[in-house]
């Protein structure tokens, strides 16, 4: 008789052997896309037809720009699984760094979109599609925060890490550590993809 080999695992066999914190990375991710489905549909609803639009949203410059900053901050992001799977130390927190920089400037440019919309009488009061612009990028931003903690607590591990070979080969042997990075990867590449769909809602509103 023959071998048919091992069946592969069922989906409810990899959800229970999925470690509790990448389990909540999921769900959190599955949570806040339902929010900022709602909002988004809310958005788009309360933004006027073009036909009657005769004087168009402006559009913030310093959202184009930001949103160029958070799409190179993925690329550095990328590199992250491989200088960890090779033990490059000095790569990894410079790429760590990059991401950080690359993130807090994200940020910076966020508000100075907002300030660029109230010189452009779009406020946060106003109209409601106004105030859903507020909200989302807003929303967006007090995540990506979130993300930028996370991304300290794992750079602040590997800087202490120094010249120290021995801690060094603890911590890129380590299973915890490997997935604390993956966690990051996931959850900053959710933000980019979260941010281009507003992004393009936003754009596409006008």
């Amino acid at each position: 008789m023959k071998e048919t080999g091992r069946s592969k695992p069922s989906k409810f066999y990899t959800l229970e052997n999925t470690h509790p914190y990448m389990f909540l990375i999921y769900l959190a991710i599955g949570g806040i896309s339902l929010v900022f489905i709602f909002l988004l549909g809310g958005f788009i609803s309360s933004t006027p037809d073009l036909e009657l639009d005769v004087a168009p949203r402006y559009f913030p410059k310093a959202f184009v720009i930001s949103t160029l900053v958070l799409l190179a901050s993925g690329y550095f992001l990328n590199k992250l699984n491989f200088y960890f799977a090779h033990d490059q130390l000095d790569l990894l927190k410079k790429n760590l760094q990059y991401i950080f920089g690359m993130g807090l400037v994200f940020c910076g440019l966020q508000v100075y979109g907002w300030l660029e919309l109230s010189e452009h009488g779009v406020y946060l009061n106003g109209k409601a599609s106004d105030g859903y612009l507020f909200l989302l990028s807003g929303l967006h931003l007090a995540h990506l925060l979130g993300g930028l903690v996370f991304l300290l607590v794992v750079y602040r591990k590997v800087q202490k890490l120094g010249n120290d070979p021995i801690h060094a080969l603890l911590y890129f042997s380590s299973a915890y550590e490997k997935m604390r990075i993956k966690m990051l990867y996931i959850y900053w590449h959710f933000m980019d993809l979260l941010w281009i769909a507003i992004f393009a809602s936003f754009l596409l509103s006008r």
